[in-house]
């Protein structure tokens, strides 16, 4: 008998149309960095993009047919998710991705498979689990979200 490899779902980004893309102009477009998927291929699984859906049946169709999730980053979540007012005005945020994945996460916690949540990914779990977040840290205490330290390359395990 094979021995089956895990399917992982995906969360994608979304992205509004633009005049700036050829092929999105008038269409949102759901996208996914090449380095997610690559990286679940090496661990020996399969990457499966989700589609962004209010639709609780169909989240629960995908919920139950992947073996893990990856919660990817993006923009942050909508204050009004934590019973925030928005501090900036200029915020971007992806209504129809904030639900989806707040609700795929409710689906999925319960089925306790392993979740994985990278940056964004976070922030929609603590949400998603009743949390609260900070809006604006820097505000705070000057902490940008980007390191200006080098980083290092990864190097081969010997």
């Amino acid at each position: 008998m094979k021995h089956k490899k895990p399917l992982i779902g995906v969360t994608p980004g979304l992205a509004g149309p633009s005049e700036r893309r050829e092929f999105s102009r008038t269409s949102n477009v759901l996208y996914c960095g090449a380095d997610y998927v690559n990286r679940i291929h090496e661990a020996g699984g399969v990457p499966v993009l989700l589609t962004i859906t209010d639709d609780s049946d169909s989240v629960a169709a995908m919920v139950a047919m992947m073996d893990g999730l990856l919660l990817t980053g993006g923009e942050d979540v909508h204050p009004a998710h934590y019973g925030q007012e928005p501090l900036m005005p200029e915020m971007v945020a992806m209504a129809e991705r904030d639900r989806f994945e707040i609700e795929l996460l409710k689906q999925f916690v319960v089925t306790e498979k392993p979740i994985l949540a990278i940056c964004r990914g976070h922030q929609v779990l603590n949400v998603a689990l009743g949390g609260s977040l900070i809006q604006d840290i820097p505000s705070l205490n000057g902490i940008t979200h980007h390191s200006r330290a080098r980083r290092h390359r990864r190097r081969p395990i010997t």
